[in-house]
């Protein structure tokens, strides 16, 4: 079988190589009888139906095209459709699903070609808010910062920024403040809105708390979430210093 990926296009569409595609199909094996089965992504979409007709009065190969998901547990996955034995000489679809593939023993490896590149964008609907499209690492200097701004006040006992290492995203903040006023002291404080303020649109959920009073201390946690890449997962909570 042979094989082409391509990153999967969002929103912007910017073929690089196209004609590849011919050059390849007309050069490979397969191409010898006189049909070819294509199984694709929509992401290729508009130049494939572009380049196809020509293709086929060139060649005088006739293609049949089927489409699937290149990512998903669907039924209508490019997986699942190989899975039931759908014909495929071509398969086109997103790196990612295809190294997937590859590793399950359903493609060939080394029979992969990247065939183009995509940029990805994202727009933000007129006089909407722009939103702060954030970063675990931004996340965590933002509040390292509000931690280290936080110690230095009177009432505050306790500070520690922990990371959950198993998930990145997550994190978990440690407070501990000598009194209720202490407390309602810090969110008056200059660093805790600009903190606060930074970080909302960041969170891929609400922040949760768990307040509690052990001793002169009052002490409670905050949990965040925030929107990040894949990480690679490891186990133990990384604790960041004040």
């Amino acid at each position: 079988m042979i094989t082409f990926s391509l990153r999967t296009a969002m929103a912007i569409r910017k073929i690089v190589v196209t004609v590849v595609v011919i050059v390849i199909m007309m050069s490979s094996p397969t191409v010898a009888r006189a049909q070819l089965d294509v199984l694709m992504s929509g992401g290729f979409g508009g130049a494939y139906e572009r380049l196809l007709p020509e293709f086929e009065k060139t060649s005088g190969v006739k293609v049949t095209t089927r489409s699937g998901a290149s990512q998903g547990s669907g039924p209508q996955t490019i997986a699942a459709l190989l899975a039931r034995g759908v014909p495929a000489d071509v398969v086109i679809m997103s790196r990612e699903g295809l190294t997937e593939l590859i590793a399950a023993n359903k493609i060939v490896g080394g029979t992969d070609v990247n065939l183009a590149q995509v940029p990805i964008g994202i727009a933000v609907r007129a006089k909407a808010p722009k939103p702060d499209v954030g970063t675990v690492e931004a996340f965590k200097q933002a509040t390292l910062e509000n931690a280290r701004n936080s110690v230095k006040e009177h009432g505050c006992a306790r500070f520690e920024v922990m990371q959950q290492a198993d998930d990145p995203t997550r994190f978990v903040l440690v407070e501990a403040y000598r009194t209720p006023e202490a407390h309602a002291a810090h969110r008056e404080t200059a660093h805790y809105p600009k903190w606060r303020d930074t970080v909302q649109s960041m969170m891929a959920e609400p922040r949760t708390s768990s307040p509690a009073v052990s001793g002169e201390s009052g002490r409670g946690s905050q949990v965040g979430v925030v929107t990040s890449e894949r990480s690679q997962r490891s186990s133990g909570v990384r604790k960041f210093g004040r």
